[in-house]
């Protein structure tokens, strides 16, 4: 019996001593194996030289068609030092990811390059994927990874060429830091959204990013986060200062942090449960301030929303050219003003009326539900918005819907209250 529990007792010892010596062997060197294997890097034109900018370096050239001058080698280290600043030391975006030190060491390496010449473009972000060596060890294809950012050599054919330099610099490393989350087609929507918004955080002095605000409220029917038409992605930076101003410029990066359990609009709908709100509040809201402008840069925009209808009499109002997709809004203007009473015959769908009094640069605004009750004729201006409550997981399933409310009289129905936030409108345009 002795010798038998003696066995059993070496035996266990063993297996314990045997899967330790496994894990710091095979374990230890698989995660060894995958973080460093060197990966190829871009070439420049003329002799390269490297400059020394702390937490970053810079490789440039003095010759051939990627030459620069010391001067902008200058003026880009100081934009990056400014970058690195406001979006990490102030916002508090993890740092860059180290790289396996393909420029030199495991610096984040920046190279100046005729990129608009080559590419037509001011720059980009390349994430170089996680590799392992071992053939056998697959990598996600939306794993975090390390990144590379080039920019153009001298911006000289921009009217402003180190003012671009330094939005495009701030907006290609806000795509680096977001690679410390996670890099997937699924986030390329909100990935150029929080970039662009990133643009004017960092250097608010400069702007290049209100014009495409207007390819952004020519869909604002439909959902949210996805690509659409010409430039929108890049104009639902709105959408970050949106929720920036009601949460506070560290929930853009709150939204990355969702990105690691959920891509795309799932982590959208995360970050609405981390804030103790829904999903529909914060698009719902979104929209009120796309109608009343409020936003700083809004003196600059070059578009307004479009109305998809106009009330001038009681009967049923519907969709001049279609309806709403998921998270999306119709608007209306109230072009008679009366005492309403509105009714919405569709399920997942919720109104709002807005009025603004444009002497005093007040908005006020009234939830209604499917139906409720307004009295119009104390405002200004006032408008209904036609809310697509439904959500959706993946742009690939939105489904426009249409809608019809019933107006009628008012007189005889008890008022809808309004809600206590009254809203800024001093930037409101009216839109008839």
């Amino acid at each position: 019996m002795r010798r038998l529990i003696a066995f059993l007792l070496f035996v266990f010892v063993f297996v314990v001593m045997a899967v330790a010596v496994v894990w710091f062997v095979f374990v230890r060197q698989t995660v060894a194996d995958i973080v460093c294997l060197q990966q190829t890097r871009p070439t420049l034109s003329g002799e390269a030289h490297v400059h020394d900018g702390g937490r970053f370096l810079i490789h440039y050239t003095l010759t051939g068609q990627d030459a620069t001058t010391a001067e902008f080698v200058a003026q880009v280290a100081a934009a990056l030092y400014r970058i690195w600043d406001v979006q990490i030391a102030q916002q508090d975006w993890d740092e860059p990811a180290p790289d396996c030190g393909e420029g030199g060491d495991n610096r984040l390496d920046v190279y100046l390059m005729d990129t608009i010449g080559r590419q037509g473009v001011f720059g980009y972000t390349q994430p170089q994927s996680l590799i392992s060596s071992d053939p056998e060890m697959l990598i996600p294809d939306d794993a975090s990874a390390y990144s590379y950012l080039v920019l153009d050599n001298d911006f000289s054919t921009r009217a402003l060429p180190l003012e671009s330099m330094r939005s495009t610099a701030a907006h290609e490393f806000n795509h680096i830091v977001q690679f410390n989350y996670v890099r997937s087609s699924e986030t390329l929507p909100f990935s150029e959204a929080s970039a662009t918004w990133q643009e004017i955080q960092t250097f608010p002095e400069n702007d290049f990013i209100s014009s495409f605000t207007a390819d952004l409220f020519t869909t604002l029917d439909e959902c949210p986060g996805q690509f659409g038409a010409g430039f929108r992605p890049y104009g639902e930076w709105l959408l970050m200062d949106s929720l920036a101003q009601d949460y506070g410029a560290s929930v853009v990066r709150r939204l990355w942090e969702a990105m690691t359990e959920g891509e795309g609009m799932m982590a959208f709908y995360t970050l609405a449960r981390r804030l103790n709100v829904s999903p529909q509040e914060i698009v719902q809201r979104f929209a009120v301030r796309n109608l009343l402008l409020d936003y700083a840069l809004a003196p600059r925009f070059t578009a307004q929303i479009p109305l998809e209808a106009t009330l001038t009499d009681f009967g049923n109002l519907s969709p001049l050219r279609d309806g709403v997709q998921q998270l999306g809004v119709d608007y209306v203007h109230i072009a008679n003003r009366r005492r309403y009473t509105f009714a919405l015959e569709q399920d997942h769908f919720s109104l709002y009326v807005v009025g603004i009094n444009q002497g005093a640069n007040r908005a006020t605004v009234y939830h209604l539900g499917r139906g409720g009750t307004v009295d119009t004729t104390a405002f200004d201006w006032a408008y209904l918005l036609v809310f697509n409550t439904a959500t959706f997981d993946h742009p690939n399933n939105c489904v426009t819907t249409n809608w019809r409310v019933v107006v009628s009289d008012g007189r005889r129905n008890p008022l809808t209250p309004a809600l206590d936030e009254v809203w800024d409108a001093t930037n409101f345009i009216p839109v008839q």
